[in-house]
């Protein structure tokens, strides 16, 4: 059973054919968007192997059904008591469906044209409700963003997979439902008023339109089929990226969805290590359009329409993931993207007239 470092660390020894007393851990340094122990941060599953023999280092990545509980527990803002299982019911579905099967099949399965762009995938090791993924190690977050990689390689897997279902679902990545979106609705609600208590610029006009917007998930799933759909990494932003070998390499690919292409693009943008502005919105934009079009992938007037739903579907259904609602959590970049969507959301005018 994969429950503690050690049990860990021999699990990739038996997966690499080494003996584990060659592997010590190692501190994974990330910097912009994350804090740099993230062994012991939010993303506590993430961890760094070193063979003392070769000098090749390792990134371990390990995920357990417990991790849904722990991050409801962590989360939870003060005063609701019913977060935990709001957040198992809403979003533990993204962290644990078919998680293993998501991981394992987009490394092993990606289009060969684009697999230069992700870790070497040594394999999994999966035990009970464990899993542990060994890649790999890239210097994640440690050189400057490259904003034209990162929105050259979304062009190039969109493309790709465009209104291409079966493959989306051989590749294991999570198709949304309409029950996705229901299940979502009253962990929205409290996250929202949470915000509202301890960001001054998320204010009552705003928090209004959301929670408008959180509860028609009728609409929101009828919007989403609108558009045209495709492979999604689904944490599309720089803390899983490494801007190496003339482009970006992404990591962690177990949220990949099959979604509106700008789903992505709204996620790079919340989650951007620093406050964004027009001239890095449009410079990520129109490097993405150019590269789209190139590759044959014209979507005109739908792609403004879809880059608005988007931003309010990411605030809707992934914003857990950008709010410091609880004093039990440290996450140092939060505040950032809370102030990056509220810019996009002024930007765009989305909420207008609502």
């Amino acid at each position: 059973m994969i429950e503690d470092k050690n049990s860990l660390r021999l699990g990739a020894a038996k997966l690499l054919g080494l003996e584990a007393g060659r592997l010590l851990f190692e501190p994974l340094k990330v910097i912009g968007s994350m804090s740099g122990k993230i062994e012991d941060g939010f993303d506590g599953s993430l961890f760094c192997l070193r063979d003392s023999v070769t000098d090749t280092s390792y990134v371990v990545k390990m995920k357990s059904a417990s991790f849904t509980e722990n991050v409801g527990l962590a989360m939870a803002p003060e005063g609701y008591p019913g977060f935990e299982e709001a957040f198992k019911r809403g979003w533990g579905v993204f962290y644990i469906r078919d998680s293993y099967k998501r991981e394992t099949g987009v490394y092993s399965g990606l289009e060969p044209g684009l697999k230069r762009y992700i870790p070497k995938y040594y394999g999994s090791v999966l035990s009970g409700d464990t899993a542990a993924h060994v890649m790999e190690k890239l210097d994640i977050v440690q050189c400057p963003v490259n904003i034209d990689a990162a929105a050259r390689f979304a062009a190039k897997l969109h493309a790709n997979y465009l209104n291409d279902l079966s493959s989306a679902e051989r590749l294991g990545a999570n198709i949304p439902v309409l029950s996705d979106y229901e299940n979502a609705r009253e962990m929205s609600h409290m996250l929202l008023e949470g915000a509202a208590k301890i960001y001054p610029s998320f204010t009552a006009d705003i928090v209004r339109v959301m929670h408008g917007y959180a509860d028609d998930a009728e609409n929101n799933y009828r919007l989403l089929n609108d558009f045209d759909r495709t492979l999604c990494q689904g944490d599309y932003c720089v803390k899983n990226m490494s801007f190496i070998r003339g482009g970006a390499v992404i990591y962690d690919w177990e949220l990949a969805t099959y979604n509106s292409p700008q789903f992505d693009l709204a996620s790079f943008l919340v989650h951007y290590p620093d406050r964004i502005d027009e001239s890095i919105i449009n410079g990520f934009l129109n490097t993405y359009k150019r590269e789209s079009e190139r590759l044959g992938n014209t979507q005109g007037a739908m792609f403004e329409d879809g880059l608005r739903f988007n931003i309010m579907l990411y605030m809707a259904t992934r914003f857990h993931a950008m709010m410091n609602i609880s004093a039990k959590v440290d996450m140092p970049y939060m505040p950032t993207s809370v102030g990056n969507w509220l810019y996009l959301f002024k930007y765009f005018r989305l909420g207008s007239g609502l």
